[in-house]
């Protein structure tokens, strides 16, 4: 069976999406945060899969609210470093991993089993974002993709296709998806958000911010 493995940060002021202040203040961008950790959450309760959680921060928000996941420390500053001994990890226990972030309440469940489906074939998925990095990568066996990567950059995507080709490994690739990293890219994607924690909250805030 295929594990889902997802990377997520604690909710905490100042710590958590930064890039979408202004026009939210730190407060909101935390609260924006933990809604769409709440709703990726339930994405992943709903494919029939292993489910771990690799996190960073303070672990109490995670025992509170995920306890169905197996819950495991992200070790290093870098999150390429992060990736690289998560991966690693996983990939003792349970091949193939499917990995994603914190911020993919919107990613179609449909997509995961496709990603799924192209392990079968390849030994890598990747799911190009549009902004150049990538929302989700597959493994079939634990490589070493990430370290020394340009994460967070819009060279992310095609920097890792490039490794790959240097390692001999076959990439099977899903749609591309938008981030949501800035509030434009909120106002692109929110149309495609499941309603859950994160549309209310911004129903709430319908008026007050930028639309």
């Amino acid at each position: 069976m295929t594990a889902v493995l997802l990377m997520a940060k604690a909710p905490e002021v100042g710590q958590v999406k930064t890039r979408l202040c202004p026009p939210l203040d730190l407060a909101q961008a935390c609260l924006f945060h933990e809604a769409l950790l709440r709703d990726t959450l339930n994405l992943l309760r709903a494919v029939s899969s292993s489910r771990y959680l690799a996190y960073s921060g303070s672990r109490d928000w995670f025992d509170y609210h995920s306890p169905d996941f197996y819950l495991f420390r992200q070790q290093g500053e870098d999150l390429g470093v992060r990736l690289h001994h998560s991966l690693q990890f996983m990939l003792r226990w349970h091949e193939p991993v499917l990995c994603i972030g914190s911020d993919s309440p919107h990613l179609p469940p449909a997509y995961l089993q496709q990603a799924a489906q192209l392990l079968e074939q390849y030994p890598v998925v990747l799911g190009p974002a549009l902004d150049g990095g990538y929302y989700l990568i597959g493994l079939n066996r634990f490589e070493p993709l990430f370290l020394g990567m340009p994460m967070g950059t819009d060279q992310l995507f095609t920097a890792t296709q490039t490794r790959c080709q240097e390692l001999g490994l076959g990439v099977g690739l899903l749609p591309p998806l938008g981030d949501l990293d800035y509030w434009s890219d909120v106002q692109s994607q929110r149309p495609h958000l499941p309603q859950g924690h994160t549309t209310r909250l911004l129903a709430q805030w319908e008026g007050h911010l930028p639309p």
